[in-house]
């Protein structure tokens, strides 16, 4: 789920400064969508916090590829059922690569100087998941000064998720849960996929 604060005056769109440019940029582009034909504007921290005091505050929220408008007021009020409810409903983590798994490998070097291309069904099943209330955890070997241009291209994609994880050693990764003696099954799960194959062989649980 992605999601903005934003406030209506005077026929313009004020949204918070970003914390960078290349953020910033993204995060324009994506609004824009939205509020197509509308002046979208940043304010500073501090004429938002001016301005949120006289103004009533709204939440843009897109959910695979619907947006929806909400209150803050509503917004803190529907976040705080869904927590609650996630604290009841066991959900489950997936722990999903980038490169070569979500979208087509490509060498370090290459990813500013070439599109991201996502590989088949790879998009479809991350929704899947992402509808079915479990939570995405990316992980990658991307190195940090790389996160805002892996920002960009998950944006631009639409990719779904919850935490990105970056900077990882390149060779394979370990998964390691306990056992829970009064839920019998495994609590530790993975996928061995070929390469830019897509996801299809990913089952999604149901909570």
């Amino acid at each position: 789920m992605k999601t903005c604060r934003f406030i209506r005056k005077d026929g313009v769109v004020w949204v918070p400064s970003p914390d960078s440019w290349l953020g910033g940029w993204t995060r324009q582009r994506w609004l824009e969508r939205h509020f197509s034909g509308i002046p979208v504007r940043s304010a500073s921290a501090a004429t938002w916090a001016d301005m949120s005091e006289v103004n009533e505050v709204y939440v843009l929220c897109e959910v695979s590829d619907n947006f929806t408008e909400t209150s803050l007021k509503k917004f803190r009020q529907i976040e705080k059922k869904r927590e609650e409810k996630i604290l009841v409903q066991k959900f489950d983590t997936y722990f999903c690569d980038i490169d070569g798994t979500i979208f087509k490998y490509r060498k370090f070097e290459t990813y500013k100087s070439s599109p991201a291309e996502l590989t088949p069904g790879s998009l479809e099943k991350l929704i899947e998941i992402k509808k079915a209330g479990h939570m995405i955890v990316l992980t990658t070997a991307r190195p940090e000064d790389l996160r805002e241009h892996t920002l960009m291209e998950l944006e631009q994609n639409s990719v779904p998720f919850d935490r990105l994880v970056m900077g990882l050693a390149r060779g394979p990764r370990h998964l390691i849960n306990d056992m829970d003696p009064n839920n019998p099954g495994e609590r530790a799960v993975s996928w061995n996929l070929n390469r830019d194959e897509g996801m299809s062989d990913v089952t999604v649980r149901s909570p």
